[in-house]
């Protein structure tokens, strides 16, 4: 890629897009077979577990602190890390505390796989970034 796409903040829209687009869809089914919370239901809703001691849903603001620091590509890449790290877990079958008891998944979704490509996508570009030398100070006319 060149290091003026790889540097215009329009590049980092497909991801969003992608994550965006994720949020209409239902991302997994719980162990009791119900699949009826869409990804903006637990995008609003999903930091209450917090308060249960479940730290799956901080993906979702490393997440934007990635997509918003994406010229310091590698600040980028721990939020992205450590986001993927917090999938993997969920994945591997950490619970997911509500208020009204525990969830695991029993079966991953199509929003479930498009909630975590945009964070791959993301990743991708800031290594990318890194890879081309891409300096976080540089702007391109577009970008002002």
């Amino acid at each position: 890629m060149s290091k003026e796409l790889l540097n215009s903040n329009k590049i980092n829209l497909i991801p969003f897009s992608v994550y965006f687009i994720s949020l209409f869809f239902i991302p997994f089914v719980d162990q009791n077979g119900f699949a009826e919370h869409r990804g903006f239901f637990i995008l609003f809703a999903g930091w209450t577990t917090l308060f249960y001691g479940s730290l799956v849903w901080l993906a979702n603001p490393l997440f934007f602190i990635a997509l918003s620091y994406w010229r310091q590509s590698k600040l980028a890449i721990i939020c992205l890390l450590m986001s993927l790290g917090l999938i993997l877990a969920f994945i591997l079958g950490v619970k997911v505390r509500w208020g009204w008891g525990d969830t695991s998944y029993s079966k991953l979704l199509p929003g479930f796989y498009l909630w975590t490509s945009s964070y791959v996508l993301l990743l991708i570009l800031s290594i990318a970034r890194i890879d081309a030398n891409v300096p976080s100070s540089e702007h391109t006319k577009s970008d002002q």
